[in-house]
């Protein structure tokens, strides 16, 4: 029998190597073993070895130093560890090591038997140590509690051993150094206070925890010497549940040891409460339940409460594996806040899930984002037949739900207030059969996943019927491929929607003799990528659906998701009602589908009555910068005539679009265009190719989806057979973009823009107001708006073929601020001053207040590809003729507040462009290019004619803003003489050639022309006197009394009829003054060419080598400065040459009279310098012969005609002081004609004075 030393010993052996009470059983096993004869230095050393093997319990090991272990001693005796103040010094354990390994011979056992003994013998008042003394106290009072509870109160008796060993530490926590404390901690024991598990809270450590309780807590500890926190959950702990619903609440961070998977003993816990939140490569995935045995029901619930785990390179984040789900209620699966895009596992043990009624409730309790969610058996061969699901708390989402074998889905309202959900992909194909959500009342987004209606039961050929109730939220519900003529979905009472998506195409919603779908109010249709390269256009790529199969009326939406490589997807639309028709829209596609023929959409038949539809563009994917599609209506009424007359389109789509309307030959009533974005255009003028290479596209658009393909310039489409839109009215009064439209010849159309910068193209063809009538109405709208007169003849030779769009045709045309002219194939001619031009505008006042500038407005006869001198493919129309047509401009009765501008064309195909202005009408206020037709840089011409009509004044600041003209005309349409007085500078005539800097030496040449109307005179007075000789004025005036002050070029003036006074500068000029008593002066310069034409006219030469030519009349020739020229010619004319050599010439018999009163006189004759050239018809030798003089003038010639024998044929006498040179000019002996020389005699001329 055992002494009570020996008892204690035992005793203070449990204390010394475990800190713990002994158990009853352990106790006494070895008080046996003393009674066999076991020393207690033996069961020393088995403690020893029993403490090591259970080192994360007790901190010690086999391998440890001499000195770690009595360091170990210390803490483990006497609380003296090393983080203490009390800790052992050098001495004090080289005292024990030396102990050990001299005196005991490394028998640790005895050691630290002899310690316990020294421990207890210490003097500590002797020594003056009350510091040890505590220590020494709270073991020795250990000692004493721990043999009280295991000698009289059977410690431990009725407990496991591992919870015997957890209680046993647990007790000796209350003892320290005060004797209350035995006693006390022994009345808390007997009082239950350590031992009703089934109430009791621990905490778990990260050291092995072998506990019993009814709730353990298994945080993230900061361990000592560690740097992060780690989780006290570990393969080592041993939990057994207690009470009722044992349950763990598991923080899963970073494991310690690295292993991401824990698989800790646990029996009878049914709930696990658990977060995953480890980040990086220790974080802990998985929480394998493998171990979890011996609960009476199995797992009733795992609560996931955060998964917030980063994320794992492959496979799930976090996995909750092995489960043994309760056998006698569905256990429930609970999901809370996760991270966004987690991947989460509920995984089952093996055949754990083979029943066939199978249930599980899972809930989401609010915040959960998860891309995949999976509940199934291990191996994924089994799963749940059922699944209660509710949503809570705040919305969730779960990517992809995994079931395995579920055959109904219930979605249940929660008590908790439901939430909405988004299950993004469910593949249960071949089982599941049912989702009921009638009573979840938040909105439901669920995806059904390719293939799940179509596919059979499984282990049968037989297709499974599925059924579908959605509830009362906003419900949107998604599926893939056809719906089967043996399914049947009902949305609920909210606003769902229907999502059908197809790679194949097909009938999607087949025609059956019962409606199967109900309560949707939303159809959306997706066209998806296509597995391989489809061979062509065919059935693959249509996705018909016939909406008589869907009760009520929907909105429909279309999209194409398709691949690059895939053809067009062509959406047809069957048996639409009224509300339908007006309801559609058509998303912005994919990368490389918004091309104009990526995209059909065809409304094939629509119910009785539907004569109206109505097409939405939105945004979508919007992987290219524009979106294009076709739209076909090809759906007839009764009568078999179309049946869609109107249509509406609302542009919502933030890009560029264009829209090819195939059949819009049928929209004969309204077409609406609404919504837009500014800045973003909607071009109705589109072809039916993407590149609109062949037909349409005036603006010349890319409609592959890109803009990388728009082409510089305009289109002229010609005659070609375009889109040309024949609808009553369009309407775009309440459209933010840009629209683009084409018309053809329709009486009394109402064409309306909005507030973006819109484009109506007129071009009816063969039309000589391109399909404008007065009865037609067009408002542009408050954008910057353009009206295109296009139209097109088929014969440009034909002088019919022109339009004219005079001001009655334009007096309802409003908000219009520019107006192009495209090209119209029509007849272009100018025959002299006769213009006749292709197109004809009369402009008018009440066009230019109606602009949104309200005084000028823009016009453009430029298609924009300047070329210098050859055909570029982009300048001719589609039939192959130059683009450019030329325009007759009436602005005659603007105002001078109101103006417009003019864009011509430049370089070749310029066009002949003619410009007319009363005298209020030009003011400066206009800025007219006329386009330059030689862009190579030369002084040619520009063609363009400048008209003013009557009475005006005009200064050369009413000319500065007007371009590239070659031609100033004076026009008279009026009964009595008008008079244009204008005046022109150098920096007016400069711009009517922009592409040339005009010089001396490479001058400009400007035309001026005024001209009479048959009835009345234009009369010009030009004042050009300013100008330098860079430029060449070609003037030519009519038959008023003109004033022509010409500048210092080598100008060309023709003045015609009237009393005109001539001014012709310096420079080299020609002027025929033309009928009238005409003054000319001729400047300086070497006038070659100064003809006075008939009447009697006065020409000065002035400076320079003039030649004069009287021609008609009785002149007055003054050679002045120079070696001139004087011609009088017919008429009794007074010569005089002037300073310098001059020549004077006389032709034919009547250049000269043969009376006194009818002969030409020369006033300044100098023999030697000058001379006298008379046109003889014969000349002779030595034909000249001097007189005296006589005292009469009949003397004289009686004298002349006596001398003259047909050798002599110049006579010269004198009567009084001047010169009679009397000429036999067809030598028949007779005079001819006679000029009279003033102030010569014989003696001051001689025979070398004629030539």
């Amino acid at each position: 029998m055992a002494t009570y030393t020996e008892k204690t010993s035992i005793v203070d052996l449990y204390v010394a190597w475990f800190n713990r009470v002994p158990d009853v059983n352990g106790y006494q096993y070895w008080l046996r073993e003393v009674d066999s004869g076991t020393s207690l230095t033996t069961i020393s050393n088995a403690f020893f070895r029993a403490s090591y093997q259970f080192n994360t319990d007790t901190g010690y090991s086999a391998t440890m130093s001499d000195e770690a272990l009595v360091r170990q001693w210390y803490d483990g005796l006497l609380g003296r560890g090393p983080t203490s103040p009390l800790a052992p010094d050098a001495q004090e354990v080289s005292y024990w090591v030396n102990k050990l390994n001299g005196e005991f011979q490394g028998d640790k056992g005895a050691t630290l038997l002899q310690m316990i003994r020294e421990i207890r013998e210490f003097d500590t008042v002797a020594a003056n140590r009350p510091d040890i003394k505590a220590v020494q106290d709270k073991f020795n009072n250990k000692m004493l509690a721990a043999f009280e509870l295991v000698e009289h109160h059977d410690f431990a008796a009725d407990i496991s051993p591992e919870e015997s060993i957890v209680l046993g530490k647990l007790v000796l926590t209350d003892v320290n150094e005060y004797t209350a404390t035995v006693s006390a901690t022994i009345e808390k024991y007997l009082a239950g206070g350590y031992t009703d598990v089934n109430l009791r809270t621990v905490t778990l450590t990260t050291n092995s925890d072998v506990i019993t309780a009814h709730e353990f807590k298994a945080p993230e500890i900061l361990a000592s010497g560690q740097t992060e926190t780690a989780s006290t959950l570990q393969d080592q702990d041993i939990l057994t549940g207690a009470g009722v619903q044992p349950t763990l609440n598991a923080t899963l961070g970073n494991s310690p040891t690295g292993d991401t998977i824990i698989s800790p003993i646990i029996r009878e816990v049914e709930v696990f409460n658990l977060k995953f939140t480890g980040s990086g490569s220790n974080a802990i995935r998985t929480l394998d339940l493998r171990d979890a045995t011996d609960t009476d029901d199995g797992i009733r619930t795992i609560n996931l409460e955060q998964v917030n785990v980063t994320p794992a390179s492959s496979g799930f984040d976090a996995s909750v594996a092995n489960i043994h789900p309760n056998s006698q209620a569905p256990i429930t699966l609970q999901v809370g806040t996760t991270r966004e895009a987690a991947n989460v596992r509920f995984s089952f043990y093996f055949d754990s899930l083979d029943g066939v009624q199978d249930q599980a409730n899972l809930h989401f309790t609010g915040g959960a984002s998860l891309q995949r969610l999976q509940v199934e058996e291990i191996g994924g061969d089994n799963g749940f037949e059922t699944l209660n699901l509710s949503s809570s708390g705040s919305p969730n989402r779960v990517g992809q739900l995994e079931a395995e074998d579920l055959q109904v889905l219930n979605i249940l309202h929660s008590s908790d207030g439901d939430q909405n959900l988004t299950i993004g992909n469910l593949d249960e194909a071949g089982s599941l059969q049912t989702i009921n959500a009638a009573n979840f009342t938040a909105n439901l987004d669920l995806t059904l996943a390719p293939g799940l209606l179509e596919a059979n039961r499984d282990g049968s050929s037989t297709n499974t019927a599925f059924n579908l109730q959605s509830g009362s939220g906003n419900d949107t519900i998604r599926l893939t491929g056809p719906i089967g003529t043996n399914d049947a979905l009902a949305g609920g009472s909210g606003t769902d929607t229907l999502v059908l998506n197809s790679s194949i195409g097909g009938d999607l919603l087949a025609s059956t003799s019962t409606q199967r779908i109900t309560g949707f109010e939303a159809l959306q249709v997706f066209r998806l990528p296509e597995s391989g390269i489809p061979s062509g256009l065919g059935n693959a790529d249509l996705l018909r659906l016939d909406l008589a199969q869907m009760a009520g009326d929907q909105s429909i939406m279309l999209a194409n998701h398709g691949n690059t490589s895939d053809t067009p997807a062509i959406f047809v639309l069957d048996n639409l009602s009224t509300a339908e028709t007006g309801n559609i829209s058509v998303s912005h596609g994919n990368t490389s589908n918004n091309a104009v023929d990526d995209t059909f959409l065809t409304v094939a038949s629509v119910q009785s009555g539907v004569n109206t539809v109505g097409i939405t563009l939105t945004s979508g994917s919007n992987g290219d910068p524009r979106f294009n599609f076709t739209l076909q209506t090809t759906a007839q009424n009764n009568a078999l005539a179309p049946a869609i007359t109107n249509l509406t389109l609302t542009d919502a789509d933030n890009s560029d679009n264009s829209v090819y309307l195939a059949n819009f030959a049928d929209y004969t009533g309204t077409l609406r265009v609404a919504a837009g974005s500014s800045g973003h255009f909607l071009n109705l003028d589109a072809a039916s190719d993407s590149q609109m290479a062949t037909d349409g596209n005036m603006y010349q658009f890319d409609a592959s989806g890109s803009s990388s393909g728009d082409v510089r310039g305009i289109r002229d489409v010609a005659g070609t057979p375009v889109v040309r839109l024949m609808a009553n009215s369009i309407d775009a009064s309440n459209f933010s973009g840009n629209l683009i439209a084409r018309v053809g010849n329709v009486d009394g159309q109402q064409l309306r823009g909005g507030s973006g910068n819109d484009t109506f193209i007129l071009d009816a063809l063969e039309n000589r107001s391109a399909g404008l009538d007065v009865a037609d109405a067009i408002n542009g709208g408050s954008g910057f708006d353009t009206l295109v007169i296009d139209g097109h003849f088929a014969n440009d030779n034909d002088a019919q073929s022109f339009i004219n769009l005079n001001s009655s045709l334009l007096a309802n045309v409003s908000g219009i601020d520019a107006i192009r002219l495209v090209g119209n194939h029509g007849y272009d001619r100018a025959t002299g001053t006769t213009y006749t031009t292709a197109y004809s505008l009369t402009l008018d006042n009440a066009l230019v207040d109606a602009t949104d500038n309200g005084n000028r407005i823009l016009i453009v006869n430029d298609s924009g590809h300047d070329l210098l001198a050859s055909v570029d493919t982009n300048d001719t129309g589609l039939d192959g003729s130059v683009e450019e047509n030329g325009v007759t401009i009436n602005a005659r009765n603007l105002s001078g507040d109101n103006a417009f501008n003019y864009d011509g064309e430049e370089g070749y195909g310029g066009s002949l462009d003619v410009f007319q202005f009363s005298d209020a009408s030009l003011r400066g206020q206009h800025r007219i290019d006329g386009g330059d037709s030689d862009l190579s840089n030369n002084a040619a011409r520009n063609q363009d004619v400048l008209q003013i009509f009557n009475t005006a004044q005009i200064s050369a600041a009413d000319l500065q803003n007007i371009r590239n003209i070659g031609v100033i005309e004076f026009r008279v349409d009026q009964t009595s003489t008008q008079t244009l007085e204008l005046t022109l500078d150098n920096s007016v005539l400069d711009g009517f050639d922009t592409s040339h800097q005009a010089s001396s030496a490479e001058q400009e040449t400007v035309t001026i022309q005024a001209i009479d109307n048959g009835t009345a005179m234009a009369q010009l007075n030009l004042d050009a006197s300013q100008t330098s000789n860079s430029f060449i004025l070609a003037i030519g005036s009519g038959a008023g009394n003109d004033t022509i002050s010409s500048g210092a070029g080598a100008d060309i003036i023709y003045a015609g009829g009237g009393n005109d006074t001539i001014n012709a500068g310096a420079g080299d000029d020609a002027v025929n003054a033309g009928d009238g008593n005409d003054t000319v002066n001729a400047g300086a310069g070497d006038d070659n060419g100064i003809n006075g034409g008939d009447g009697n006219d006065i020409l000065n030469g002035e400076a320079g080598n003039d030649f004069l030519d009287g021609d008609g009349g009785n002149d007055t020739l003054n050679g002045g400065d120079g070696n001139d020229t004087l011609v009088g010619d017919t008429g009794i004319d007074v010569l005089t040459g002037g300073a310098g050599a001059d020549l004077f010439q006389f032709f034919g018999l009547a250049d000269s009279g043969l009376t006194l009163a009818t002969a030409d006189t020369i006033t300044d004759f100098e023999s030697g310098t000058d001379l006298i050239y008379v046109d003889l018809a014969a000349p002779v030798a030595d034909s000249y012969l001097e007189a005296a003089a006589v005292a009469d003038f009949a003397t004289a010639l009686g004298n002349a005609n006596a001398a003259m024998d047909g050798t002599v044929v110049f006579y010269l006498t004198n009567v009084g002081n001047d010169g009679l040179l009397f000429v036999d000019t067809d030598a028949n002996g007779s005079a001819n004609e006679v000029i009279k020389l003033t102030g010569i005699t014989s003696a001051n001329f001689a025979l070398t004075d004629l030539i």
